[in-house]
């Protein structure tokens, strides 16, 4: 599977001042739904990210990066949208008065962030361009400091505080009051780069046909679908697992719900944004036993359903222009790995950390 680069909310923030003319904002693309159903879809998309906080960015075509396989790998970005590195929110009070000349003088602010990356640089022996620095607030000097490499992702808070105490080369640092610890969001990059028309549907769906030794359950009416770039992608360029005749190779098709709810909207959409697919804190049929496997247990995993209308029940409504959309992906899983309740069989259960469920196409109506 490729993977791209990972990138940071700051990141992506900074090339969106410097270059505006490459990106279409969100409130643009979800203006497009009949021109330009391609970009409607990812505005759609960046609409569920931002509900929960992440930032995100609609590249113009032919303005995405000079990696040769960046037009095949931004499925990625949504599905990676979350790093498991550490960043730590330094909180110093100086004073009101140099507070305010660190937080309202540029050059001032500059020179702050030049001292401390340098003396974090020194004290942990990590190359400057290593270290991010970022995101002052108002009121007091609040920052936030990410580590670009994984040693770093374990430091002793107390440790960390106390090298500011005493350190007669960077006196004014020594007014650090606290420091936290928390977890580095990702930014999300989309184009319509990562869409493949050939994938396109919104009628004509094959009916009464097994997908991968299953049935294969199409989409009710009123779905509009929209193909992602996955041919070529997997197994070396051997497309069988997205193949439509139930051949040997075959994957089955099922549904993964988007959003459901606002007050779930973060625990469903993390679930596809972080590390792939990642199991969830649900997991109802864990302890029933899985069908396929007499005398096993589901287990955890990451829940899909062959049912596009169980399906629905999973996928939040996001409200735009005055309409609701429900959002859902169309994926491929792979037999084998299908744990099935015989409590609850439209259920399956696959476990989404390793390569066992495939989204290749975007799902989304109007309500």
């Amino acid at each position: 599977m490729y993977i791209m680069g990972k990138i940071t909310k700051i990141e992506i923030q900074e090339e969106k001042m410097k270059n505006p003319e490459n990106f279409v904002e969100t409130k643009k693309a979800l203006e497009s739904e009949k021109k330009e159903p391609e970009l409607f879809v990812l505005g759609l998309l960046s609409k569920n990210l931002e509900n929960i906080g992440v930032e995100t960015a609609i590249q113009k075509e032919n303005k995405i990066s000079d990696d040769p396989d960046a037009d095949i790998t931004y499925l990625q970005y949504i599905i990676n949208g979350y790093v498991n590195k550490k960043k730590y929110d330094l909180h110093f009070d100086f004073g009101k008065e140099r507070n305010d000349e660190i937080l309202n003088d540029e050059n001032e602010y500059n020179k702050f962030k030049k001292r401390l990356i340098k003396k974090l640089s020194r004290d942990y022996n990590i190359s400057e361009d290593k270290i991010i620095v970022t995101f002052p607030q108002k009121g007091s000097v609040s920052v936030q400091v990410i580590f670009q490499s994984d040693e770093f992702n374990n430091l002793n808070l107390e440790d960390f505080k106390r090298s500011f105490k005493n350190d007669n080369n960077f006196q004014e640092l020594q007014n650090l009051k606290t420091i936290h610890e928390s977890v580095v969001m990702e930014g999300c990059k989309l184009s319509k780069s990562m869409l493949d028309s050939r994938g396109n549907r919104s009628e004509g769906w094959a009916i009464g046909e097994n997908r991968g030794g299953k049935p294969y359950k199409p989409p009710t009416d009123g779905w509009i679908g929209l193909g992602l770039k996955v041919l070529d992608r997997f197994d070396n360029g051997d497309n069988k697992w997205i193949g439509m005749i139930n051949g040997p190779g075959e994957w089955c098709v099922a549904y993964h719900g988007v959003g459901r709810g606002q007050e779930n909207v973060k625990y469903i959409t993390k679930s596809i944004i972080n590390d792939r697919f990642k199991p969830g804190s649900g997991q109802a049929y864990k302890n029933d036993e899985n069908m396929n496997k007499p005398g096993t247990k589901v287990g955890e995993g990451v829940y899909c359903t062959p049912d596009i209308d169980k399906a629905e029940i999973y996928s939040g409504k996001t409200k735009i222009n005055g309409k609701n959309y429900y959002t859902v992906l169309m994926v491929r899983v792979k037999p084998s790995a299908i744990r099935q309740s015989s409590e609850e069989p439209d259920y399956w259960v696959v476990n989404g950390t390793t390569d066992e469920i495939r989204p290749y196409r975007i799902l989304y109506k109007s309500v």
